[in-house]
């Protein structure tokens, strides 16, 4: 006869503490949360908050106590403070060479300013029609230092017909004296017009005459110079243009009414 088993040997003693990973009740435990984390901040966004937060160091000093920043191209360190100073030095010096340079455009406006108006005096000081041609050769020369300059006129009364400056131009010449709207700045090329100076020039100025700004052109007036870098294509025309405008105005009277 078989004995019965102790049931005692096939009970277990001892509750688990945990449940086994594969047990169908620990399916539904919720995963854990990740602790929230924020996007890292871009130099921009500290820069930002610095700009508008301007009492950020006051507040927090020993953010500022630690901060070292590189010192040009070398491993050395130094306080924000001093690289602040630095900083504000180049600015100082930036608008010190930025100021200087005003201060020179503006010495050099009112001197052109002063020319203009010596040259404008020159030619309304003249008694004669006749005797403007020459004056304003002389005032260019005089008050603006341009020895090399001459122009021709077309159209003329015959009373001035024996002139220098109204010798014969070919047609070309007005063609393209008609076609400058804007006075010429730049170099010497092949221009008929430098014909009419005494000597070479390395760069030039062409400035058309006309009694309006729409109206053809009835002379040419050309200023050259021996250094290239005189008159160059990236310079302002205004002075050129007042100049045009004061000698179309003063030589005009050369041509005959209602012209």
């Amino acid at each position: 006869m078989n004995t019965p088993a102790n049931p005692s040997a096939t009970l277990p003693t001892s509750l688990p503490t945990s449940l086994p990973t594969n047990s169908p009740t620990n399916s539904f435990a919720k995963p854990p949360i990740p602790p929230p984390t924020n996007p890292p901040l871009n130099h921009a966004q500290v820069a930002q908050y610095l700009l508008e937060h301007r009492d950020f160091f006051n507040h927090h000093p020993f953010v500022l106590s630690r901060l070292a920043l590189p010192h040009g191209e070398g491993s050395n360190t130094v306080s924000l403070q001093v690289k602040q100073v630095h900083v504000l030095r180049e600015q100082l010096l930036q608008y010190e060479s930025q100021l200087a340079q005003l201060l020179t455009n503006a010495r050099n406006s009112e001197t052109i300013a002063k020319g203009m108006h010596t040259l404008t005096l020159s030619l309304l000081a003249q008694r004669t029609v006749s005797g403007l041609p020459l004056a304003g050769e002389e005032a260019l020369g005089h008050v603006f230092g341009l020895q090399d300059s001459a122009y021709r006129l077309w159209g003329t009364e015959a009373l001035y017909a024996k002139l220098a400056c109204n010798a014969p131009v070919h047609g070309d010449v007005k063609t393209f004296a008609d076609s400058l709207k804007q006075p010429y700045c730049g170099p010497a090329n092949d221009f008929a017009a430098l014909q009419w100076l005494q000597r070479g020039v390395a760069s030039v100025a062409l400035i058309a005459l006309r009694v309006t700004p729409n109206a053809k052109a009835f002379g040419l007036m050309v200023i050259g110079s021996q250094d290239a870098h005189h008159f160059t294509v990236d310079k302002s025309t205004d002075l050129l243009a007042q100049l045009g405008q004061v000698f179309s105005a003063s030589l005009g009277r050369m041509l005959p009414p209602y012209s």
